[in-house]
């Protein structure tokens, strides 16, 4: 999530409201949706048990008096959520810098640069490629 953030703060130095209101807009609402997911996602991850000591103490008991959620479907849910809000930070600054008064080679090398981060995407989706 700070990963997220302080990537979306350089957006924020790197694009002035004057010349970019729109994708400063998007940023904020970018930060705002990236805060609060770390945030809810957080909160579920400490109560993931009800009640909360179950969590330490209930495969002790003989017969359980509680139950914790399904952390395979909350771990896919989190994976796919930040995947694709790291799709959208790539995306995000493409349309203003594609607008940029540039030669047609030095846009492709400056959205090349912002897209490198696209590469820590593909570990994800293809880690037996990646791995040594």
């Amino acid at each position: 999530m700070l990963t997220k953030l302080s990537i979306l703060g350089f957006y924020l130095r790197f694009f002035p409201f004057v010349l970019f209101p729109g994708l400063r807009t998007a940023i904020y609402v970018t930060i705002g949706i990236t805060a609060a997911s770390g945030i809810s996602f957080a909160f579920t991850i400490i109560f993931q048990c009800t009640p909360i000591s179950f969590f330490w103490s209930g495969f002790d008991d003989p017969v359980p008096a509680g139950s914790c959620i399904d952390i395979n479907i909350y771990a896919w849910t989190v994976a796919s959520f930040n995947f694709a809000l790291d799709l959208w930070l790539l995306v995000l600054p493409m349309p203003e810098l594609l607008k940029l008064s540039l030669p047609r080679r030095k846009k492709v090398v400056v959205c090349l640069m912002f897209a490198v981060g696209s590469l820590y995407g593909c570990h994800f989706l293809f880690p037996s490629a990646f791995s040594p």
